[in-house]
């Protein structure tokens, strides 16, 4: 197991999808989530405002399978204090749900 913010969890399991359609990311996550996923994080293409992705895979992770989740927009992986930011997030995530 893995230790990491006093979270006890296994390692990440990582999909990558090459596809922008939502439909094909929506089929690869039903057929890969399972009852044991305790978070998920998606890293799509976009700018802030600009993710054609970010409304649909929100919108599936609050009604389809409800888990928690965060969708992070490629240009803001460069910004400062990104990983602060995403950390904060994920801790948000995790106490709130």
């Amino acid at each position: 197991m893995l230790k990491t913010f006093n979270y006890a969890s296994n390692p990440p399991t990582v999909i990558e999808v090459s596809s922008t359609r939502f439909e094909d990311w929506r089929d690869l996550l039903k057929s890969k989530l399972t009852p044991q996923t305790q978070i998920v994080c998606c890293l799509i293409q976009g700018n802030r405002g600009n993710g054609p992705l970010y409304k649909p895979l929100k919108n599936f992770f609050l009604t389809e399978r409800p888990i928690p989740s965060q969708i992070i927009l490629s240009g803001t992986i460069n910004k400062r204090n990104f990983l602060l930011i995403f950390n904060l997030f994920i801790d948000k995530r995790i106490n709130n749900n």
